[in-house]
């Protein structure tokens, strides 16, 4: 017995695509590219993020926090790269 199909339901050609490149664009504000969690067990967080190249010059970095509720924070840190400060 054949299964009756709703319209809209089928099967999205995207899902098929055997491999995938991810790429930094850049385009975006806020593109997330570190966290870190701690557990009730081990309330350590690692401070220290990957290293990341960029052009010399005055950059803005944003910090943002959220807690297991939700309720997130968010500072902006000017730092100058390749420079004297």
């Amino acid at each position: 017995m054949k299964q009756a199909q709703i319209p809209g339901m089928e099967r999205p050609e995207q899902l098929d695509l055997p491999e995938y490149e991810e790429v930094w664009t850049g385009d975006y504000i806020f593109e997330n590219e570190w966290q870190t969690f701690r557990t009730k067990k081990d309330r350590s967080l690692e401070l220290r993020s990957v290293a990341k190249e960029c052009q010399s010059g005055r950059r803005k970095i944003a910090v943002k926090v959220v807690d297991i509720f939700g309720n997130d924070t968010m500072t902006i840190v000017e730092v100058t790269v390749g420079g004297k400060a």
